[in-house]
């Protein structure tokens, strides 16, 4: 499991975000990641505050979050385990009880191709300008991180839902999180994304929302996330035969 350079956060996203808050989110994508069971055990607070470098006081307070989410339950003198009940808004769809994951990937992606090029539409037709010029923003702390770090996934799922939200659809925004479970397992499961070239179709898409052209913000995300379909189905092909 890589560990997490906090250097290559978005600065912007640091604003509206503590860093225990922050490592909470690394926590649930590791239980997501790891397909953790229910009633499983997490790593102790020196082991997690050494994979995520920072104190224990930080790994106390992210846990502490999370039993208030309902994401872990803390046993005094035992240790911090996966909750038995997950809040709807974590977890909408119910992916985290979906066994196969790879199915799961694989399905999410099918389902993003039907969906997610509308909402690309309807982004370059709602969005304000501030809201596509963070947009561009984001393109470019991703093409940094790239360059910097040799990967960019957080900036990957600001961008996404920066569009479900642009999109100004109810049901895409509370499928939000669903999002980001899919992203951090595709990492996990099929690895990096088409670097650079995926960075050259994110720009694509923002730069033809920011213009208000729909149609070309529609066939950028068609194109970008079926070069990503095709990606996943070659290397879980090559993982069948082997």
């Amino acid at each position: 499991m890589r560990t997490n350079d906090f250097s290559g956060v978005d600065s912007m996203d640091k604003e509206f975000r503590t860093l225990p808050g922050y490592v909470a989110e690394q926590i649930t994508e590791m239980i997501f990641r790891e397909n953790l069971s229910i009633g499983a055990k997490l790593p102790s607070e020196t082991e997690l505050a050494r994979l995520f470098q920072v104190s224990r006081n930080t790994i106390r307070a992210a846990a502490r979050m999370l039993s208030e989410q309902n994401i872990v339950e803390i046993r005094q003198g035992s240790g911090t385990y996966v909750s038995s009940y997950v809040e709807l808004e974590k977890d909408p769809l119910g992916l985290s009880l979906i066994h196969d994951k790879r199915r799961l990937v694989m399905d999410f992606v099918q389902i993003r191709l039907l969906v997610e090029p509308k909402m690309a539409s309807l982004a370059a037709q709602n969005a304000l300008l501030e809201e596509s010029e963070r947009l561009s923003r984001v393109c470019s702390a991703a093409e940094e991180s790239f360059d910097k770090f040799g990967h960019y996934e957080n900036f990957d799922f600001e961008f996404h839902s920066g569009i479900w939200n642009m999109s100004r659809n109810l049901v895409m925004h509370n499928l939000i999180p669903s999002l980001r479970q899919a992203l951090v397992l595709q990492e996990e499961l099929f690895g990096a994304s088409l670097g650079r070239q995926s960075l050259e179709d994110h720009r694509l898409i923002a730069d033809a929302i920011k213009s208000g052209k729909s149609s070309d913000a529609y066939d950028a995300m068609l194109s970008h996330l079926a070069a990503n379909f095709k990606r996943i189905t070659s290397q879980r092909t090559n993982t069948s035969n082997l």
